[in-house]
């Protein structure tokens, strides 16, 4: 599954374009929930289209928003804070982890969780993948 935050349909473009729509089963839109971050509605959403329980996932994020939003929704999560921000690094006290990049992250540093998301700020895309 992908959680993208523009449209379901430019996500799919997108994938497609990358040769990576066969890698993932379905899209999410942020446009299809009705509460965004900090609120885990999104998170909650793609563990339950993924029939997986929360405590099972991962979530990879930039942001307090989401972090707030990850821990909300019962999930771990690491956070690499965006380079270009300027939020102290205490804003970050509850995550599970921070990196600062992320190479950092790999299956050891994510306790191998089954489930992992991926984020990909610059585009704006949440990856979430079977290991």
């Amino acid at each position: 599954m992908i959680r993208s935050l523009c449209s379901s349909r430019l996500t799919i473009t997108r994938l497609k374009k990358f040769k990576l729509k066969p890698k993932f089963k379905c899209a999410l839109s942020d446009t299809e929930i009705d509460r965004g971050k900090p609120f885990p509605d999104i998170f909650l959403n793609v563990a339950q289209k993924m029939k997986v329980k929360p405590e099972e996932c991962l979530v990879l994020e930039d942001s307090v928003a989401g972090l707030k939003a990850a821990k909300s929704a019962g999930m771990k999560c690491i956070v690499c804070p965006d380079k270009f921000s300027k939020i102290d690094i205490k804003e970050f006290k509850t995550a599970d982890k921070i990196v600062k990049s992320l190479k950092d992250v790999n299956l050891g540093t994510a306790h191998s969780p089954e489930l992992f998301f991926d984020i990909l700020s610059s585009q704006g895309f949440c990856l979430l993948k079977n290991l």
